[in-house]
């Protein structure tokens, strides 16, 4: 080992070599694909693609790090571990441990990796063994992604310098102070370099020396999209708008606003940029014009796209994440106890006291307002009018798992006397903006790792993509798929007697087995007021739901496409019965068969099958073979005998002034709160059996 130190502007900046054996010079993985970034890989796919593998490496991690590509293996990173698989088979070649985070995506030369870390390290590792060769120190994070071009590699630090690294003689070319955290990724046209900084400007330099040429303000600090190059004009965005300028001289072309921040580096082709936002938008635009051409989805949005857009082809490439609240969605229980689902109850009897607050301030972080990450959804869009063209869910990580709530209905509020729960407590200082924030004027900046997910990678007609479960997935459309989606996990959710939520786990079969219709005895009885609303949770592992197949059938009619969808964030269909106006009614009476059919995107069909009564005769469900829970009890009434009610056991009163005696079982006419208690009835936390 052999170690150098140079000292430029009172940086000191540390290198040190390994030996190490290498892969061949070909087969160089460029971030975003070129050095002009257009986003656009070399070969096409075809769709649909299928899973050809996985590898699981037992870590949950936000995906961060876009992987790199070879021609025999492909490299990711997970929290702290860089993976080496073998591309064809999966297997494992070596993992190297580097003891600190790593965001900076990873790029290939010359049969060497090459990376920024947390640690303030540039990191260069031999592709083939993974042992480390060298590592260069700037005096702060590296998440920008490296550029090698004429053998000078080119990044930026979190220490707001640029870098020029000289590979053939070991030795720093020069270093740009920029007033901001520079965690782009440069690129290159003719004898200049251009990045982008978090303080709001856009920089040419000279490739020779570092000096600057010229600067262009792009208004806001939100910098997480790397500039890409079309012709003579160079795209990149801050915030929510993109901006085009002039190459040579820096100024304005056009400027197009989005609905919400930009962080993927637009893909480029045939005078078309397309680009994603966190609203869940992608957008092909004019770039002669700077206008939008289509908008996917038409109306609304998905999971925000916080990565770059991939064009393989004709086909434009997008990963949408999904957030959730971190208190968890609840789950159901076994066939019978309906699911945990909060449902709050009136609040309790008067008296002097406050109910509690259902969220106390934040300390360090955000409160009620928590969202932790769900599943991600894989998009394939035609680039010339954004047409859904395929869509594959992946997994949501387990740290996020819903929680499974046994017995009758979840908790309800907690009990109050004399005025409703509190409401949820304010953000704390990771919040969206903290106390001092208000105070002061000033906004937190976000960070680069909640910004900014890990792009998608397509190689000769496949593609990889590392999840937020720890899981690298490989799809090839040459991949086999023969196996059937499946249907299962089906909740009926209604409303009982004072708005009371009840959920139920039905049981259900295959949509082909021949099977007799069950007992009515042995199935779910339920009034049928409505809304009703059912859920069905369809999987396919091999290329996805194609959600345009999905058909509802109950009782032999084929159920209107307005009253079902299907969402792809969680995976399931979804039916409503809930009339409005001149139609509203309750579901009739009887036995009821439901039967949803779906396809992959290989045609392959799957369903399930399921039964459920309606007796409108009851206020509540009754549950085949299961106690039911005792009737609620009337609260401590007012001093007239009030009407029965759901609330908490009514309190004692708080002393006051002698009043007129009371009813049986009264607490006095107001002002006074005298009397005794009233008789307990069954609050709002549901029974458990």
């Amino acid at each position: 080992m052999k170690s150098k130190s140079l000292l430029a502007v009172a940086v000191v900046l540390g290198m040190c070599l390994v030996a190490g054996s290498s892969e061949a010079a070909t087969g160089d993985w460029v971030y975003l694909y070129d050095d002009a970034h257009s986003g656009v890989a070399a070969a096409p796919v075809q769709l649909p693609l299928g899973l050809s593998w996985k590898y699981d490496t037992d870590q949950t991690a936000k995906a961060v790090a876009t992987p790199a590509v070879g021609p025999e293996r492909v490299y990711f990173v997970v929290r702290q571990t860089i993976y080496a698989l073998n591309r064809a088979t999966s297997a494992l070649e070596w993992k190297l441990p580097v003891g600190t985070e790593i965001h900076s995506a990873l790029i290939l030369h010359n049969g060497t990796l090459y990376f920024g870390a947390d640690d303030g390290k540039l990191w260069a590792v031999d592709a083939q063994g993974g042992t480390a060769k060298w590592k260069f120190a700037a005096n702060g994070p590296i998440k920008s992604a490296p550029l090698v071009m004429d053998d000078v590699l080119y990044f930026g630090s979190d220490d707001k310098r640029v870098y020029a690294f000289d590979l053939a003689s070991d030795s720093l070319l020069w270093q740009f102070p920029t007033g901001g955290k520079v965690q782009t990724t440069p690129v290159i046209w003719g004898d200049r370099v251009y990045i982008a900084s978090r303080d709001k400007y856009l920089y040419a330099l000279r490739r020779s020396n570092g000096t600057l040429v010229w600067n262009y303000s792009l208004e806001d600090a939100d910098v997480f999209s790397s500039p890409a190059i079309e012709g003579d004009t160079i795209l990149t965005a801050a915030g929510s708008r993109l901006f085009a300028v002039d190459l040579k001289h820096g100024n304005t072309r056009w400027a197009f606003t989005a609905g919400d921040l930009i962080t993927g580096t637009p893909a480029i082709q045939s005078r078309m940029a397309f680009i994603g936002t966190k609203e869940g938008v992608v957008y092909g635009i004019d770039t002669t014009r700077g206008r939008p051409v289509w908008r996917f989805p038409q109306q609304g949005g998905r999971g925000a796209i916080l990565s770059s857009p991939v064009l393989a082809g004709e086909v434009l490439l997008c990963r949408a994440a999904y957030s959730e609240s971190a208190r968890g969605a609840v789950g159901p229980g076994q066939y019978g106890p309906p699911m945990g689902q909060p449902a709050y109850g009136p609040p309790g009897m008067p008296g002097m006291g406050r109910g509690p607050a259902a969220g106390m301030p934040g300390m360090g972080g955000p409160t009620a307002g928590t969202t932790q990450r769900g599943a991600a959804v894989l998009l394939g869009l035609s680039a010339e009018d954004g047409t859904l063209l395929w869509e594959y869910r992946l997994p949501k990580p387990s740290a996020v798992s819903a929680q499974t709530y046994p017995g009758y209905g979840a908790p309800g509020g907690p009990p109050g006397y004399g005025a409703p729960p509190g409401g949820a407590g304010q953000p704390g200082a990771y919040g969206r903006q903290s106390t001092a924030a208000s105070r002061w004027g000033w906004a937190q900046q976000r960070r680069y790792e909640d910004s900014v997910d890990a792009s998608l990678c397509v190689s000769d007609g496949e593609m990889f993509v590392i999840g937020d479960d720890g899981i690298l997935y490989a799809f090839d459309s040459r991949a086999a798929d023969n196996v059937e989606p499946t249907c299962s996990e089906a909740i009926i959710q209604f409303e009982g007697p004072q708005q009371a939520r009840y959920s139920y786990q039905l049981p259900s079969v295959a949509a082909d087995a021949f099977l007799p219709p069950p007992e009515s005895d042995n199935l779910l009885h339920l009034p049928g007021a409505p809304p009703i609303r059912l859920s069905i949770k369809a999987q396919d592992e091999g290329c996805g739901i194609n959600s345009a197949s999905l058909r509802l059938i109950i009782d032999g009619q084929l159920v209107p496409a307005e009253q079902y969808s299907y969402d792809a964030r969680e995976g399931l269909i979804w039916w409503q019965y809930d009339p409005q106006g001149a139609l509203a009614k309750s579901y009739p009476d009887g036995q009821h068969q439901l039967v949803a059919l779906v396809s992959d995107w290989s045609g392959n069909e799957g369903g399930a099958q399921l039964y459920f009564v309606v007796d409108n005769s009851l206020t509540q469900p009754t549950i085949p073979g299961a106690p039911q829970p005792p009737a609620y009890g009337p609260y401590g009434g007012p001093g007239m005998g009030g009407p029965p009610g759901y609330g908490p056991p009514g309190g004692p009163g708080m002393p006051g002034m002698p009043g007129m005696p009371g009813m049986p079982g009264g607490y006095g006419l107001p002002p006074g709160y005298g009397g005794p208690p009233g008789v307990p009835g069954y609050g709002p936390y549901a029974p458990r059996y």
